[in-house]
Formats: C-alpha cells, structure tokens, sequence
C-alpha cells in the first residue's frame, strides 16, 4: 500500500509483499502490482511539465522491491509515477496519499484497458 512507503523498511516491506503475493497465488488471484504513486514530497518544479520522479531514500527502494516481485512472480506491474506523469496532481490526488473520485476513474479505466480488456 502507498502507507507503507512511510511505515516499513524495504526489508520488512519486501517480506510482506512476498507473503501477500504467495497467498493470493495460492488462492488462484489474478493480481496487478500497482506502484504507490508519488506524494508531495516528490512533485516536480512547475516548469519541467511535472515528471515525477521517486525521492531515492524512501519511494524508490519499494518501486524496486514491487517491480522485481512483479518479474520474480510473473505479475503485471503498473508504474503510476509514469501513468501521472504529465497530469497536474490537483487533478487525480486529494491529498498526500489518495487520489480524488477523478484520479480514481482514471486508474480505473487504465486497468480495465490495460489489463481485463474484454472481460
């Protein structure tokens, strides 16, 4: 979850993300790793067309952790520093961590495209 950037240490992280991950395979889940999206903490300067990038001491360590658990368990995986790129956060966030019912429609629709197109 996008708290869990804040409460965990990767390592802590990284073993409860592997347990949650062998869980939901065992109970023949279909999953999508879904990456926490940036926060305040890392929006961009205004006039760099709002690139997020993840703050290297705290979001990148898990973005790593989730996309290796992604490729280790052969799970898709959905980079939302790159799906918000380009979209002003007043758009899609309500606060630091959730996003408004827009942001939420967005994400929506792109998983539904993305990944359960024709269900």
């Amino acid at each position: 979850g996008a708290n869990n950037r804040r409460m965990n240490n990767p390592k802590s992280f990284k073993g409860a993300l592997n347990e949650l991950l062998e869980r939901l395979q065992s109970f023949g889940s279909e999953i999508i790793i879904i990456s926490p999206p940036h926060s305040k903490t890392t929006d961009p300067a205004w006039n760099n067309e709002n690139v997020y990038l993840p703050d290297s001491d705290i979001t990148k360590p898990i973005l790593d952790i989730l996309k290796r658990a992604a490729f280790d368990y052969g799970i898709p995986y959905m980079d939302l520093f790159k799906f918000f790129s380009g979209v002003h956060s007043d758009l899609w966030r309500f606060d630091n961590t959730h996003f408004t019912k827009q942001g939420n429609l967005m994400l929506y629709d792109a998983i539904i495209e993305n990944y359960f197109e024709g269900v």
